[in-house]
């Protein structure tokens, strides 16, 4: 058996452990966020230096620059990229097999006058976004004739319409193109913490 034999088997395994919500990659984590600092820059900006450890600094500095520098290699981000990329596509894929649907309402005020909406929501990668979640809004809640959101989640019937309308909006989705890239250079200040 090969390497790569024994890690596909290792790789399905766990796969079918794998909840169905699951909407994280490993490498999409790694992507810059617009929320946050991504997770290399977490790591680099949290390693601080001493300026009483004069021959630990110099190495930590060391060691940082030669990080720095090897996430400034432009093969590298290309191929992190490509993973994210394909974790994205993978990510979606499986949503859209097992779309992890729950109702809830929403309430829109227009005018000074409050209006129900009964929404779905389902686990998923949005391209380009932080989001991961899809959210898809149905009828206003007095269109269900005094139905409340447990009794729509048990019809079977409105259940799949929904699950149908969020497949597609799902499916829309995943034709927008993955953009998502790091920086042409990666510049971090040498931040020694003194």
């Amino acid at each position: 058996m090969t390497y790569l034999n024994t890690i596909t088997n290792h790789i399905e395994t766990k796969i079918k452990i794998m909840p169905k919500k699951r909407v994280r990659g490993v490498f999409l984590e790694v992507l810059p966020s617009s929320k946050k600092h991504n997770q290399w820059e977490e790591f680099y900006l949290e390693t601080k230096s001493e300026k009483y450890e004069i021959p630990h600094t110099n190495k930590l500095n060391k060691l940082k620059f030669e990080y720095l520098q090897m996430l400034n290699d432009e093969v590298f981000f290309k191929k992190l990229n490509e993973l994210a990329q394909k974790e994205a596509e993978i990510i979606q894929q499986h949503c859209i097999i097992n779309p992890h649907i729950t109702l809830g309402l929403h309430n829109n005020e227009r005018n000074g006058k409050i209006t129900t909406y009964v929404i779905a929501r389902a686990p998923f990668f949005v391209n380009n976004q932080d989001r991961r979640e899809i959210k898809i809004s149905l009828n206003k809640l007095s269109e269900y004739k005094g139905r409340t959101i447990t009794d729509l989640k048990y019809d079977e019937k409105f259940m799949t319409h929904v699950k149908t309308k969020m497949k597609n909006a799902m499916m829309e989705e995943m034709e927008k193109i993955f953009t998502k890239k790091f920086p042409e250079q990666i510049e971090i200040e040498n931040n020694q913490g003194y």
